[in-house]
């Protein structure tokens, strides 16, 4: 009888140490389960960190102007969008067509930009009307609207913006490119133009008179804001240019708000003080390889007050 019922006990305790085995077993399998997905939150840890690293900024378009006259449109950032060096790329003033140009596409081909730039667009609308009884703005050539929206939109925009550069770009279809600046009281100025005739195949070349420069450059040039003048024949290349992407290199390897780069041109200001001739003091500035790329310009084309100077 003692036998019959200690036998009873025994299948009791075997379900007991199953039921604790089984526990055992479910819980060993959570730890384990929750021990997986630690490592595959370490395991993402590394491409969280390769996502953190900088992004290329997408191009953003802004209208900042839209009258009678035509449109003013900023495209950017272009290149390095984290630096603090700015960059503004004008285009449109006295062109009477944008379309098929070399300069977007250059800068939307560009890697490893050190600076960041924005191109500042100037559409003017070519609706010219020489009667005299239509509205005004129509009886306004392309230059002159191009002229006034660059100076009612673009120029306040580079100043209040504290731009560190501005190059102004031209098309020319009867002479080689070439690069100057519309004053002389500068010396970053004329440095930059320096650096891109001695490092590119474009030259230095100063126009008697440039009636555009009023509306973009001077007015940025007397806000202590560096700014160039870029004529090309490349503009209507329809695609990427090689000369831009030099003017580009050249412009982003240039050093601005340096001071022993206004100190290494101070003859430059000396010999304007002196009374030197504006073509003597670009040629000086520009050092041995200018002279080679002076010689290149010729008839360049000038942009004057009447419709038949205009820069197409």
């Amino acid at each position: 009888m003692y036998n019959d019922s200690g036998g009873s006990s025994d299948p009791k305790r075997l379900l007991i140490i199953l039921l604790v085995a089984l526990i055992v077993v479910i819980g060993g399998t959570i730890l384990l389960n929750g021990g997986t997905s630690t490592e595959i939150e370490e395991n993402d840890t590394p491409d969280a960190v390769e996502n953190a690293t900088p992004e290329v900024a997408s191009v953003n378009s802004t209208l900042l102007g839209n009258t009678t006259w035509g449109t003013v449109t900023k495209m950017g950032p272009y290149g390095n969008a984290s630096s603090d060096t700015h960059i503004a790329l004008v285009m449109g003033v006295n062109q009477k067509d944008l379309s098929n140009n070399s300069i977007v596409p250059t800068m939307e081909s560009q890697n490893g930009l050190k600076y960041a730039y924005d191109i500042y667009m100037v559409n003017a609308t070519n609706d010219e009307n020489k009667d005299a009884n239509s509205h005004a703005s129509n009886n306004m050539s392309v230059n002159d609207k191009s002229q006034l929206l660059a100076k009612e939109f673009v120029a306040p925009d580079v100043i209040n913006k504290d731009y560190d550069c501005c190059v102004d770009i031209h098309s020319t279809n009867d002479s080689n490119s070439y690069v100057f600046v519309a004053s002389e009281d500068t010396v970053t100025s004329k440095n930059l133009i320096g650096q891109i005739a001695n490092t590119t195949s474009v030259g230095i070349y100063t126009p008697e008179q440039a009636a555009y420069t009023e509306s973009v450059s001077l007015p940025i040039l007397e806000s202590n804001i560096p700014s160039i003048v870029y004529v090309t024949d490349d503009f209507y290349s329809n695609g990427v240019s090689n000369e831009v992407n030099e003017i580009i290199s050249a412009i982003d390897n240039f050093v601005f708000g340096d001071s022993s780069n206004n100190s290494n041109n101070q003859s430059v200001s000396d010999s304007n003080a002196n009374g030197q001739s504006s073509g003597n003091d670009v040629s000086t500035y520009a050092t041995n390889s200018t002279d080679n790329n002076e010689s290149n310009i010729t008839n360049p084309t000038i942009s004057g007050s009447g419709s038949n100077n205009e820069v197409d």
